[in-house]
This record gives structure tokens, C-alpha cells and sequence, in this order.
């Protein structure tokens, strides 16, 4: 049997090809469709390589995929029930998030400056200015402790802002970062909201009419994590209201684009924090190159692998 490797959601990555010079067979699945074909998943579980880009799936994946030797996290982490249960099974797991998370925090930071400086790629800026176009001092409330928001929380801190971050599962360990383990306390202290949460069934529509409405203050808010993350409708009523003074969207519903874009007070990117070319290639000669390492250790400890 030919050694395998299945890209799962990862519509960006285009590592066929390559792949094919080491005689792999690719293929992409997205499981977040509500229709996948039964010879798909037939090759997911039978796959010996795994790149996935979304924890949604991934300790269901490490349970049914008999033959898995590696897995590559694209744009997030294990958590310790996931690691422990790979360990187990004797799958190797490589963290690639870090390479599209400066890309990420980057992004943020430049829609974070943009929203307080009026600086937008719409014809007019704002009709009002929010606050007073200073970042300085300004309480930052980060829901989310990605790798992405770490680096973003280091840049806050060169502004002298105040970081306070909310996530169950991680708390930050820089004495000059507020955690909290109350959401209540992001609603009452912060000034610009930024998201960087996984897009789990826990955490859907997060930001709604009744997150809104329990704001101490209109405050900005930052998405470029997931869509998911955000009602749109609620978020469009409260910019009417200015409850939101002003959102700086790289993640959101395509259908409200076209809503979202009459509003002088928001910035839309087309989704392209994580999706840079640059950092796409980087992620391809990583995988590459781990594959090839571990192609001759892998072969030894499972007869029916060839190359």
C-alpha cells in the first residue's frame, strides 16, 4: 500500500504535486460539509499523514485513523487529552502555528491602528472618531490565548496598553497580562475587543446582541480569528446604535459584506491574515521536510508502508 496523506478544511494548502515526486498519494476533505463521500473518509482513516487546521476534529481523527503516524497542526495546538492519546498510539504531532500566527497578529494590529486612526480602504473615513485615536492606554481584552494573541499581546504592551485575556483553557504566565477566568470582566474593563478563540460549538456566535448589550462602553471590535465567532446581524444593529464604534473584520460572513461595507467605521480584509502565499510556502517545505525525515523511521515500524 502507497503511504497516504490526508489535508483536512485546508482548502489554501496546495501540496499535491510535491508530494506526488515521493510517490504520496493527497488528497483534500472537508468534514465541515454536511455531505462526505464514503471513499473519503475510507481514505482518512486509512491515511498514514494528517495536516488538519481545525481542533473541531482532531481527537475523533486520532482515534479512527488506525494507520496515523503523523499529524501536522496547521492553526492551532493540541490540547493535553489530544497529546496524551496521540503519545499512546505512537503519533508523532508537528505544530505549524506558528507560522501564520506573526502573520495573524500582524494583521490585528494593523486593523486595531487602522479602526483608531480612521485610516480605511473605503472612500470616506469616519464620521466620528472613536475614543481618541490613541492606542496608548488603552485596555485591550484578548478572548483567546492563541499563539497569535501572545505575539499581539507583546505588541499591545510596547503601546502600554493594558492586555486582560480571557480563555478557559490558558492562562498567560507575563506577570504585565491580566488574566481572567470571568468573561464579565472583559465586557466591563475593555476598550477594543479582539478574538482569537477556536471556532467550537462552545464558542459559537460569541459576540451577539446580548454580549453586546452587556458592554460597560461601545467599544472596537477585532475578528480575524473565525466567522463563526460573530453574529452578524447583531453586530450590524449595535454599529447602527454605536454600541460597536467601529469592527475591523479579516473574518466574517461573506453574505454581510455587502451590509458591513456601509458602514464608514469598518474594515474589511478579504480573509487574508492567515492566508499569505509566504507563509503557505514556508508551511509546504515544512511538512515536506518532515515527511521525508521521518519516511525511513516510519517504514521500519510498519511493513505495509512503501514509498
Amino acid at each position: 500500500m502507497k503511504a497516504s496523506i490526508c489535508i483536512v478544511n485546508h482548502k489554501q494548502l496546495n501540496i499535491e504535486s510535491e508530494l506526488k515526486l515521493f510517490g504520496i498519494n493527497a488528497q483534500h476533505i472537508d468534514l465541515t460539509q454536511p455531505l462526505v463521500q464514503k471513499e473519503e473518509i475510507q481514505f482518512l482513516t486509512r491515511s498514514q499523514f494528517l495536516i488538519i487546521d481545525q481542533q473541531n476534529y482532531s481527537k475523533e481523527l486520532i482515534r479512527s485513523c488506525e494507520q496515523l503516524k503523523l499529524i501536522f497542526c496547521t492553526d492551532f495546538m493540541l490540547n493535553q487529552t489530544e497529546e496524551s492519546l496521540a503519545k499512546k498510539k505512537n503519533i508523532m504531532v508537528f505544530d505549524l502555528s506558528s507560522v501564520l500566527s506573526h502573520a495573524v497578529a500582524e494583521h490585528t494590529m494593523a486593523l486595531i491602528l487602522g479602526c483608531l486612526k480612521n485610516i480605511t480602504w473605503q472612500p470616506k473615513g469616519f464620521k466620528e472618531k472613536p475614543f481618541n485615536s490613541l492606542l496608548k492606554n488603552k485596555t485591550v481584552g484578548l478572548i483567546g490565548w492563541s499563539k497569535s494573541a501572545k505575539i499581539l499581546s507583546n505588541i499591545l504592551l510596547a503601546f502600554n496598553c493594558h492586555v486582560l485575556v480571557f480563555d478557559p483553557d490558558s492562562q498567560p504566565k507575563d506577570s504585565n497580562i491580566i488574566s481572567t477566568t470571568n468573561l464579565e470582566d472583559i465586557k466591563r474593563e475593555a476598550q477594543i475587543i479582539s478574538l482569537h478563540s477556536k471556532a467550537t460549538t462552545e464558542n459559537y456566535q460569541i459576540i451577539n446582541k446580548k454580549f453586546i448589550n452587556q458592554l460597560n462602553w461601545p467599544i472596537i471590535l477585532i475578528n480575524t480569528e473565525h466567522k463563526n465567532l460573530v453574529n452578524h446581524r447583531d453586530l450590524e444593529e449595535a454599529l447602527l446604535t454605536k454600541k460597536i464604534l467601529g469592527a475591523g473584520l479579516d473574518a466574517y460572513e461573506t453574505t454581510s459584506r455587502r451590509s458591513l461595507k456601509r458602514f464608514e467605521h469598518v474594515i474589511l480584509t478579504p480573509n487574508i491574515a492567515k492566508n499569505i502565499k509566504v507563509k503557505m510556502d514556508d508551511i509546504k517545505t515544512l511538512i515536506l521536510d518532515k515527511i521525508t525525515s521521518n519516511i525511513k523511521s516510519i517504514k521500519q515500524s510498519s511493513k505495509s508502508f512503501q514509498v
